[in-house]
Parts: structure tokens; C-alpha cells; sequence
């Protein structure tokens, strides 16, 4: 339900660089770890995961990044990149890619620049909320217990887990199951690029790995992620989501201008708008505090509402989540009006052109007066969001509540 960072009749190409500044911070934890054979043969992991991922001065590698449509590859992206773990500051330069506008990416932790491909431009984006390096440390530990590779910190039930996100470019986060849980599994220890890794499979409970998997590939030395792959199946496409990284130096050094822009005296700077929002438990509370009217789906009796979002700045909007024992679907609304010229599909929802987006969540948006309506889900088909569109249809009159 991540609005873009654009009013009015935004290009498609500008709807990315918010959701790019919130994936971009997104780096994943690495750790000690002790060779020995745990339970059954499998290794068992020793050491604290966030303080060896604190203690790496800088990281360097090349990131491929490979996504596949139905055995076809319809994207590729490389990218020599710098990162310094633990403060969200990193460096992508762009090696090769047929699709990015950027040829540049960096960040200080608190901001980012996208460095546009040729021209002399430059998009700043400040980083709001928390970084998110840390839950990704924590995030590879619970990976780590799930699969058996380490003790459980704390007694009861072993932690929730869920997949690691992908990267900036690929548009979205890998499809959810809301409430089913995943099983997590060791597989054995296989060589990326020369370095030795743990290969962990995560898979939702609900569903056969036939409908969704993540495999990833995590350092035996750090406990850095040299490789995730994920793929999913919607509608009989089948996309597969590769990102490696190769030839990485735990001991890489960085100088203090790897993080600043590379902003020339005729370069403009462009500070994109980053819109805040707000978090209800219920509908009504959403409503009493917004001027939007609040879109009123229709869903199965198996779905049950979980929360209720507010978005103000430049961009405003309201949005619902709902989610049953397997899926997940999200219906948001925002003032802004755009129309992509070249949709996976189009149907109609009350009279008007919708455009479907096929990629890690399915889509299905419209205009409908000076508002962009989206319904968006997991583990469902295109005919169920449009059925779910099409009970939102086109409230036009009035566009405001009455308060």
C-alpha cells in the first residue's frame, strides 16, 4: 500500500523512488560462526549475529540481479556496490542493466540520492523512521533457529520468520501468506562465487513450494546473505527472483567521501517528498480522521480486517488490509491520477479501463475522478481482485465525506 512520492499525474518511472528509499536501507545481517556438527549432521552456529555485522568496517561486491518470467529473462541489473553495515550507508554504482534510470544510488543512512542515468539530476530522498539494519541482524537469527543452525536466545516456541525483501529495483517485497507461518529448512552447504554457504529454504505452511519459495544462501564465515531466490506463481506466470552477490571483501575499506553525493556545479538537486503515514485498528477511527471517503469493499466471510491507513503530505490517502488463513489483500485510494502505458492486462471496473500488474503482489488499479483506487493481494487471482475492485467501483459523488 506504499504510495509514490508524487501528486497528480506522476509518471510510472517516479512511482518507484519511495518505495527504492524504503528497500535501499534494507541490509542484511552477518555473524560468527563455529564449524561442528549439530543434531542429525546439521552444523550448528555460535557467536551474536548483530555484533560480528557491527564489526565490519565496509563490504564490497557485485550484485546481479536476474528476474525470470515463465523460464525468460526479462530484466537484468549490476551493480558494484559498497555498503557499511550497521549504519544503513551504502554505495551502488551501476555496472549494466536494460531498465534502470539511476546510475547511481547512495546513502548516508539518512538520505538518499538517486543520481539519474544521463542527465545532470539528482533526487534526494530523507530516510524516515528507524533503520532498518538491525531487525535484518535479528531477522537472520531467527532464519539461523528456525532452520536448526543455532540455539533459541530465549525459551518457548521458536521465533516467527519470515522471507528476507528483495532489492530496490524489483518493484515490490516477496508475496506474503498473512497468517499461515513458514517452515524453514536446512539443505545443505553449496559454494557461491567460491565462499561457502548455508543454503535455508522458506516456504509458506498453506502452500505447496510450487505456488512460492525463498532460498537463501548465507556466508558459513559472516553470516551474510551471498545469494536469495524467490520465486512465486500468479495466475500460470511463474517469476523467478535471483540476487547474487560476487567477489565480496568482508575487509573492503571505505573513505569518507564514499557516501556523499557526487553533485557537480551543474547539477540540479530535486528533494522528492517522502508523505507520513498513520495506523488505525478500526474503520471508523480512519474515517473520523480524514476528509477521504473510505472505500467499502466487499470480501468472503473468511476475511477479517487488521488495520487502517492514513497518508498525508502532497499525496493523501486511505487504505484497508485484510487477510484470511492463506491471503492477503490491501484496497488503497490516493489523490493522485496516472495511467501506464503498457499494463500485463486490462479489465474494466465500474465503466472504466483497469490496468493488472503481474510481479511479487498482483494489482489491479484504476482512475476514478481525481483518485487513483488499487486493490492489490497475495495468494489470489486476478479474477478475485477484480471482483474486489469492482464492489469498490467509482464512489464519485462525493469525492469527501461530510465532515
Amino acid at each position: 500500500m506504499d504510495p509514490p512520492n508524487r501528486p497528480q499525474y506522476v509518471s510510472t518511472d517516479r512511482l518507484v523512488v519511495v518505495g527504492s528509499a524504503l528497500v535501499l536501507v534494507a541490509v542484511v545481517a552477518v555473524g560468527l560462526w563455529s564449524a561442528g556438527p549439530g543434531s542429525g549432521g546439521t552444523p550448528t552456529v555460535n557467536g551474536n549475529v548483530s555484533e560480528q555485522y557491527d564489526s565490519i568496517d565496509a563490504l564490497s561486491a557485485t550484485r546481479t540481479t536476474v528476474i525470470e518470467r515463465n523460464g525468460t529473462v526479462s530484466s537484468r541489473a549490476v551493480h558494484s556496490v559498497t555498503l557499511a553495515p550497521g549504519t544503513g550507508k551504502q554505495r551502488l554504482r551501476l555496472v549494466e542493466s536494460s531498465a534502470d534510470r539511476y546510475d547511481l544510488r547512495i546513502s548516508n543512512g539518512s538520505v538518499l540520492w538517486l543520481h539519474e542515468r544521463d542527465r545532470n539530476q539528482v533526487t534526494r530522498i530523507p530516510l524516515t523512521g528507524a533503520s532498518r539494519t538491525a531487525a535484518s541482524a535479528d531477522r537472520v537469527h531467527r532464519l539461523l533457529v528456525r532452520a536448526n543452525l543455532t540455539p533459541n536466545r530465549s525459551a518457548g516456541a521458536p521465533p516467527a520468520v519470515e522471507p528476507l525483501p528483495v532489492v530496490p529495483q524489483e518493484r515490490g517485497q516477496p508475496p506474503r501468506r498473512a497468517t499461515a507461518g513458514y517452515a524453514v529448512s536446512y539443505v545443505g552447504t553449496e559454494s557461491i562465487d567460491g565462499r561457502e554457504a548455508y543454503a535455508i529454504e522458506i516456504t509458506p505452511r498453506a502452500d505447496s513450494a510450487a505456488t512460492y519459495r525463498q532460498t537463501v544462501w548465507v556466508d558459513t564465515e559472516w553470516l551474510y546473505p551471498l545469494k536469495r531466490q524467490t520465486a512465486w506463481r500468479d495466475d500460470g506466470v511463474r517469476t523467478e527472483l535471483t540476487t547474487t552477490y560476487t567477489d565480496v571483501s568482508f575487509d573492503a575499506t571505505a573513505d569518507p567521501g564514499t557516501f556523499r553525493p557526487d553533485i557537480g556545479p551543474n547539477t540540479s538537486v530535486e528533494t522528492a517528498d517522502t508523505p507520513e503515514t498513520t495506523v488505525y485498528r478500526r474503520r471508523g477511527a480512519l474515517a473520523a480522521n480524514t476528509s477521504l471517503r473510505v472505500p467499502e469493499p466487499e470480501l468472503p466471510p473468511s476475511y477479517e480486517r487488521t488495520y487502517a491507513t492514513r497518508t498525508t503530505g502532497d499525496v493523501r490517502g486511505v487504505g484497508l488490509r485484510y487477510v484470511n488463513r492463506t491471503s492477503e489483500i490491501t484496497v488503497s485510494k490516493y489523490n493522485f491520477t496516472y495511467e501506464p502505458t503498457d499494463p500485463d492486462e486490462r479489465r474494466r471496473v465500474d465503466g472504466r479501463s483497469a490496468t493488472v500488474s503481474r510481479g511479487p503482489t498482483l494489482s489491479v488499479s484504476w482512475n476514478c475522478d481525481r483518485f487513483r483506487y488499487t486493490v492489490r493481494g497475495t495468494g489470489v487471482t486476478v479474477d478475485q481482485l477484480v471482483t474486489v475492485a469492482r464492489s469498490v467501483g467509482c464512489p464519485v459523488a462525493p469525492s469527501y465525506s461530510s465532515r
